[in-house]
């Protein structure tokens, strides 16, 4: 849902064990301030997004049942969009599927894994780490110990 907030707001308060919402910043501008636990210290950052997206908080202590890890204040009069950890959970789990079940079809195409068994390779899906590297980046040395294995996905 869409949510309003006005400013000086505290949407999170760092600490917070009560964590039930995710948010995406639609418009305006927010201050993160962490406190490290001594007197009068904080740390602070400020974002904002001006219909271009991309600001986003609480997302942290929804994924790993943490307290909240800022308190964030919104500077001025702002416009966020409100999702519970259900759904949020939920997006991410179908997101995270979709991808295991691309992988697997790719799988399905490598000569060297035909042998493995449709678990095995459901298995192999589930443990892949997607990079991305640049244009004459070094994959792997000559001589190094190998401690992966690596499988071109695109490119």
């Amino acid at each position: 849902w869409k949510e309003c907030v006005a400013k000086g707001t505290e949407v999170i308060k760092q600490g917070d064990l009560e964590a039930h919402y995710f948010y995406v910043v639609q418009e305006g501008a927010f201050d993160f301030s962490v406190s490290n636990g001594m007197l009068f210290r904080q740390e602070s950052k400020h974002l904002e997004s001006r219909g271009g997206g991309g600001v986003s908080f609480g997302e942290l202590a929804l994924l790993y049942f943490a307290p909240r890890a800022a308190t964030v204040t919104a500077l001025e009069d702002s416009v966020v969009w409100v999702m519970d950890r259900q759904n949020f959970k939920s997006i991410l789990m179908k997101a995270s599927e979709a991808k295991i079940s691309e992988y697997e079809k790719y799988l399905y195409g490598v000569d060297l894994l035909l042998p493995l068994l449709a678990e095995e390779k459901h298995a192999l899906a589930r443990a892949f780490d997607e990079v991305t590297l640049t244009r004459d980046e070094v994959v792997m040395q000559q001589g190094e110990a190998g401690n992966c294995m690596y499988l071109l996905y695109d490119g």
